[in-house]
């Protein structure tokens, strides 16, 4: 008794707001903001010719869908209709984008046991040119130390890759393990014969940048660092460097005498102990310069001079050289002073 009064009280509830209109069975619907809209429900078999007018035309998502549906029809179970719908629908499914990729467990990357022995390389393609046509940077990272080395490219093929790649290995050696990624600068058959002998060359995954990470991230920083500068002064590069060090040379040479200014001929001077500076045994105790010597000739790097008037001429380093004042040659002075200010 009292599941039918229950099911009578539901149905009651159910059709509050139900009329028929002209044949059609219409639904009451009210706003939250007090507005009231007439609604048609339709019949179960109309139902998916409804929902095909208002998705097929721009195949929006289930929301928009039901938001134009709700202009003019509302029935029980709408979000579940027109979501079945649209998931089994043949564009939507054909057209959508990839996927989330499955995640997988991590595989770290072992040490390497020495410096330069696993290097990443990668390519960062299509910067500003400049004026002397580079467009490319080749970033060769070791995964120990994480040294970078970037160098310009005017084109990214393979032979001009390996002529830069050659370059670096003459001066920095060959590692034993070069990873890479699917580019086909990399996966030619020019770079593959290149590597053959001593570098073992390992591909990362497709889509899966994380393998070559330390790479990619330092791609990342040298890009954030290039594009944060004024793109006339990446392109005017070597004239703003000639620039700079013409302002750089100016304040030096202001701020610091040429020691060959310092030194004239018949000067007396010390030279620095170079035993003491390497402090060999048995020269703790000692002076740390050496002299007086009397210059004779002044060179551009050093200076001859003689320890005594009977002894031989010896070479003296101007860096290492110092003015030697005598108490003698500064009375000297004093009195000549002394005499012409009288």
């Amino acid at each position: 008794m009292k599941s039918d009064r229950y099911r009578k009280k539901n149905f009651v509830r159910k059709c509050k707001g139900i009329y028929f209109q002209e044949n059609k069975l219409m639904k009451i619907f009210r706003k939250k903001n007090g507005c009231v809209k007439y609604l048609e429900i339709p019949l179960v078999s109309e139902i998916d010719n409804i929902i095909g007018f208002y998705h097929n035309v721009t195949h929006p998502g289930i929301n928009t869908t039901i938001d134009g549906i709700r202009n003019k029809y509302d029935w029980n179970g709408i979000y579940n209709d027109v979501g079945s719908y649209i998931r089994t629908c043949h564009d939507c499914q054909t057209s959508a984008a990839l996927p989330p990729q499955p995640q997988r467990e991590l595989q770290p990357i072992p040490p390497p046991e020495e410096p330069w022995c696993h290097c990443g390389i990668d390519l960062i393609c299509n910067m500003s040119r400049t004026v002397l046509g580079f467009q490319h940077i080749l970033v060769i990272v070791c995964y120990l130390s994480k040294f970078v080395i970037a160098r310009p490219l005017k084109t990214k093929t393979s032979k001009e890759i390996l002529d830069c790649l050659q370059e670096i290995y003459l001066s920095f050696g060959v590692p034993n393990i070069l990873q890479h990624d699917q580019e086909t600068e990399f996966s030619s058959k020019e770079f593959q014969e290149f590597h053959k002998i001593n570098v073992n060359t390992r591909r990362t995954t497709a889509y899966h940048p994380q393998s070559n990470g330390l790479v990619e991230s330092h791609n990342k920083m040298l890009k954030t660092n290039l594009s944060s500068t004024r793109k006339a002064d990446r392109m005017n590069a070597i004239e703003n460097i000639k620039a700079g060090q013409k302002v750089q040379k100016k304040t030096y040479d202001n701020k610091v005498k040429h020691n060959r200014s310092e030194f004239v001929e018949e000067d007396e001077v010390l030279v620095h102990n170079i035993k003491k500076a390497k402090r060999l045994p048995g020269t703790k105790d000692t002076k740390k310069y050496l002299g007086p010597y009397t210059i004779e000739e002044v060179k551009p790097s050093d200076l001859v001079a003689r320890k005594d008037p009977d002894s031989k001429t010896t070479k003296l380093s101007i860096h290492l050289s110092r003015k030697y004042h005598s108490r003698m040659n500064e009375n000297r002075q004093v009195r000549t002073k002394t005499g012409k200010s009288k």
